[in-house]
């Protein structure tokens, strides 16, 4: 990842094997080179494969209740440092093992990992990240060409991870109480929930998903499409796939989820097949488009069904007057369900259901009635 800038990076490890025991940590002294090209390398993958299809991103903020930890402190005072040194960084790294030490050290299930901390930048966004990844058995060849075991670092696929985005968190800081519901500062891929084997990851980190349903529906809506428009092989199916997500959201009852593996299974109809492989860099870019840093879509979320409503019809209210009907009626052709007449600025309906013709016809012979008896 050209682009990315290092600050800080250090390596630890949670020494816990499911179902036995955890052991003390091990904990480095200095953090590593940042210039080093094998560190360069680790951290460049590990942020690579954040918010793809099989390490997707829950978005949320820093828990507020009983569950909040000291870590969301901790990160507070490193924020507020304008020039971080080298101490700072390995003093909250250190603080962090010793929480998820503390979390995991009762759930016998839970098994540990190799931590890598990294204070970075990407495209000026600066990011904080915790990311636990596996080792795996592997050989080599010596020099002179006998094989040999080795311990490396699966890079595939991150365990468990939470990154923080500073310039969010800075916002959010100052931010009014109405525009906080609308910023997810942080982000954490976790396998499971907070009740499971891996979720004191989750917990000990204080991390809370976020609530901001409104802004995900939105960005989904809009984003969705301007993925389409701007791939060559989706462009020109750009409005059917928004009729289908569209109707996708509005079959969503109050309280259900959405779920971009749901959307994504949307897109796939539109996606064409003609290179082996083609299809799923399409899906997959488009998960990682929406669920990546910048739109912030978590990978599920609650329906915001106003939200959705504000994009499938056109609402208008004022003391004599209420309406509302659906985008796809309207139009400035003669022949719409909903006709906007430009010229004469006047708006007609056509097709009108028979119950509403009759509710319209009792009424007009009702104030007949009125007037008939008011003129006597």
């Amino acid at each position: 990842m050209s682009d990315l800038k290092i600050k800080f990076a250090v390596i630890h490890e949670l020494v816990k094997v499911q179902h036995k025991s955890i052991q003390p940590s091990i904990i480095r002294a200095a953090p590593l080179d940042p210039t080093n090209i094998t560190v360069s390398k680790i951290a460049g993958e590990v942020t690579n494969v954040y918010g793809r299809k099989q390490n997707s991103a829950h978005y949320g903020v820093f828990s507020s209740g009983k569950d909040r930890g000291g870590f969301p402190d901790s990160f507070d005072k490193y924020a507020s440092i304008l020039s971080p040194t080298e101490l700072n960084f390995m003093t909250i790294s250190r603080a962090v093992m010793e929480n998820l030490y503390e979390t995991a050290k009762d759930i016998t299930p839970a098994s540990g990992g190799y931590l890598l901390f990294s204070d970075y930048e990407i495209s000026s966004n600066r990011f904080f990240m915790i990311a636990m990844i596996k080792g795996r058995e592997g050989f080599r060849l010596s020099a002179n060409l006998e094989p040999e075991e080795l311990l490396e670092l699966d890079l595939t696929k991150l365990n468990q991870a939470a990154r923080i985005n500073l310039n969010k968190y800075k916002t959010y800081k100052t931010a009014t109480p109405a525009d906080k519901q609308e910023i997810n500062y942080l982000s954490f891929v976790s396998p499971s929930s907070t009740q499971s084997a891996a979720g004191y990851f989750v917990t000990a980190l204080g991390c809370s998903k976020g609530t901001a349903s409104a802004l995900a529906t939105k960005t989904l809506i809009k984003e969705s499409s301007v993925f389409f428009e701007k791939t060559p092989e989706l462009a020109a199916s750009k409005s059917k796939f928004r009729q289908d997500l569209i109707e996708y959201l509005n079959n969503k009852k109050p309280g259900d989820s959405i779920r971009l593996s749901e959307v994504e299974q949307l897109a796939r109809k539109y996606i064409p097949s003609t290179e082996q492989g083609q299809a799923d860099k399409i899906a997959e870019n488009f998960l990682e488009y929406l669920n990546g840093d910048e739109h912030s879509i978590p990978v599920e979320f609650p329906i915001n069904h106003a939200t959705v409503q504000k994009f499938t019809h056109v609402s208008y209210k004022d003391d004599s007057l209420q309406i509302k009907f659906e985008k796809l009626s309207f139009g400035d052709d003669p022949s719409a369900a909903v006709f906007f007449d430009r010229t004469n600025k006047k708006l007609t309906f056509s097709n009108i259901p028979k119950a509403l013709l009759e509710l319209l016809e009792t009424e007009l012979s009702q104030k007949k009635s009125e007037k008939a008896v008011a003129g006597k």
